[in-house]
C-alpha cells in the first residue's frame, strides 16, 4: 500500500492520465481502437469482417450509457423512484477500475443497470402521459 501510494504521489499526472483512460475504454470499449496501448492496426484498416466485428462490438457496448444518457438528458429519470439505487451503483462500481486496470468487458455487470434505467423511466413516462391523456379525456368539452 506505500509502495503503491508513494508512486501515485510521485507520478501523479501519469496516474491521473491513465486512470482517464481507463474510465474511457470503461464506458466507450476503445472507440478509438487505442486500448491495449500499443502499436499495431487499427480495426478500421483491416478486413470486413474484421470491420463488422468491431462495429457491432462497439454498438451493443455503447447502447446502454447512451440510453442512459438520453435517459437523463430527456428529464425521463425525475419520474423513477429508486434512481439513487441505480446510480449508486453506476458511479461508484467501475471506480476501482479506474485506478488499477481496466478492460471494455469489465463494464458488463453495469450495463443491465443502465438497461433497466433506461426503460423503467421510458415505461414510467409513458404511463404518465397516458394517464394525463386519459384525465383529459373525461373531462370533455363541456365539462371543462
Amino acid at each position: 500500500m506505500d509502495q503503491t501510494l508513494g508512486y501515485i504521489k510521485d507520478n501523479l499526472r501519469l496516474t491521473v492520465r491513465r486512470s482517464i483512460s481507463r474510465a474511457y475504454v470503461f464506458w466507450c470499449s476503445d472507440i478509438t481502437d487505442r486500448w491495449p496501448w500499443v502499436p499495431r492496426d487499427k480495426w478500421w484498416t483491416q478486413g470486413i469482417a474484421v470491420k463488422g466485428w468491431w462495429i457491432s462490438k462497439i454498438s451493443l457496448h455503447t447502447a446502454p450509457w447512451i440510453l442512459a444518457l438520453i435517459t437523463l438528458s430527456l428529464g425521463y429519470w425525475k419520474s423513477l423512484r429508486t434512481t439513487w439505487l441505480l446510480s449508486l451503483h453506476t458511479i461508484f462500481f467501475p471506480l476501482p477500475y479506474y485506478i488499477t486496470h481496466c478492460s471494455p468487458e469489465y463494464a458488463y455487470p453495469v450495463q443491465p443497470f443502465l438497461m433497466i434505467f433506461f426503460f423503467a423511466a421510458l415505461c414510467q413516462r409513458s404511463r404518465s402521459c397516458r394517464r394525463n391523456s386519459d384525465a383529459d379525456s373525461t373531462k370533455g368539452p363541456n365539462n371543462g
